[in-house]
């Protein structure tokens, strides 16, 4: 697909908006990030990071292998590249990472376990695991398969697998007075994701509480 804008307007896109993924030192998560220049959103992801502006994460959708044994294997070793990525990001941050260790009894091993195992790997840098990784993600070049897969979100490989006409195929959806295109089959998507009530916001004891460290609104 090609965006054609004007000399003119692509120069305020660039100043207004900065992409990071994982090939971009200081960032190395797996998921692609639209930055909005001049603010800040510092969290445990990017405290120690020069890349803190207001964000959109972009996830991949993937292809998956219709044969159901090398859809197993493709997913296995999907889980463990990524996990590998995620400890070796953890032990990155490690500095962030083991002061809440502390103050959170309940999440300190998985901490201290995640740290310990990036340590051992190393050997290789957070930018190098995330193209192993996303190697590994798009191993799969079959554009017709039955089903993709969204094997850097939150469920992972198997818990987001998803048939390839309802994600890819769209539909128009209305919000706040304009018409955007959605997945077809959005209501499996988030359904996946947050139950069959995902309409209903959880009680407050159940909502995700998020770390911010430092939070920088656009000037004007």
């Amino acid at each position: 697909m090609n965006l054609n804008v004007k000399s003119k307007d692509f120069d305020h896109l660039a100043d207004l908006l900065t992409f990071i993924d994982y090939r971009t030192e200081g960032y190395s998560q797996i998921m692609g990030r639209v930055m909005l220049n001049g603010t800040i959103f510092s969290d445990r992801i990017t405290a120690d990071s020069e890349y803190k502006g207001f964000f959109v994460d972009i996830f991949i959708i993937e292809n998956v292998p219709d044969n159901a044994l090398l859809r197993r294997l493709h997913g296995i070793i999907s889980m463990i590249t990524g996990g590998l990525l995620s400890c070796r990001n953890f032990y990155r941050s490690r500095k962030t990472y083991l002061p809440l260790a502390r103050q959170n009894p309940k999440a300190a091993g998985s901490i201290r376990v995640k740290i310990f195992i990036g340590c051992c790997v190393s050997f290789l840098s957070c930018v190098s695991w995330g193209k192993i990784t996303r190697k590994v993600y798009s191993l799969c070049k079959n554009e017709h398969s039955k089903y993709v897969s969204i094997p850097m979100g939150r469920k992972h490989y198997f818990g987001e697998m998803y048939e390839r006409t309802g994600m890819m195929n769209t539909i128009a959806f209305p919000f706040e007075g304009h018409k955007w295109q959605v997945a077809q089959n959005y209501d499996a998507y988030f359904t996946a994701l947050y139950g069959a009530d995902y309409m209903t916001p959880p009680p407050p004891e159940n909502r995700e509480h998020h770390i911010i460290f430092e939070l920088k609104f656009p000037d004007g």
